[in-house]
């Protein structure tokens, strides 16, 4: 049994889920397991236009904690994202990367994932096409968010850890059931 399935089966079993289906280990609550993009993603992500030039997009890249940037246009419709890689491609291939605007730096073909795509299916798009993150967009194709793979990570260390707590607390149950006899 992998540890998503321990943890399905953690998060559905009467015994450990309080009325709302929120786990209980050691009386503290955890989060129930992300099963959809929204469950993860980073919602309203901060967006470049276009017309940003490039040392706007390097600005960005030191003031804020993000490898990726969705490239917006008005109001909310996605255009194409920028990497940290994009910006070193761009230093190294450019000869005057200093006239360079968003648009010319920007990944045209992205890939995008609705709110209520499977969690399992965005990470494994990530993983087959080897990108980083994933734009999430509504109907109509406006940018609710992004899920990047530090979201992932995050996820599943909190999946891993609340596994590893229920299996120390099954050995410690174990344990004392033993010595009691």
């Amino acid at each position: 049994m992998n540890s998503s399935q321990i943890t399905n089966r953690l998060i559905r079993s009467n015994e450990n889920n309080d009325e709302a289906g929120v786990s209980m280990l050691d009386d503290r609550k955890i989060n129930p397991v992300p099963l959809r993009v929204a469950d993860a993603m980073t919602w309203d992500p901060i967006t470049l236009s276009p017309h940003h030039t490039f040392a706007e997009v390097v600005s960005f890249m030191a003031q804020y904690p993000f490898r990726h940037f969705l490239v917006v246009e008005s109001p909310r419709q996605l255009v194409g994202v920028i990497s940290d890689r994009d910006v070193l491609r761009a230093l190294a291939r450019t000869p005057n990367w200093q006239a360079t605007y968003a648009h010319e730096l920007m990944s045209r073909d992205v890939i995008v994932v609705k709110p209520d795509t499977e969690l399992s299916l965005a990470a494994g798009t990530m993983l087959a096409k080897r990108i980083n993150c994933l734009p999430v967009v509504d109907d109509s194709g406006n940018i609710c968010g992004i899920i990047t793979s530090t979201d992932l990570l995050k996820r599943y260390c909190t999946i891993q850890e609340s596994v590893e707590k229920k299996h120390a607390l099954d050995i410690s149950t174990h344990e004392s059931h033993i010595s009691s006899r």
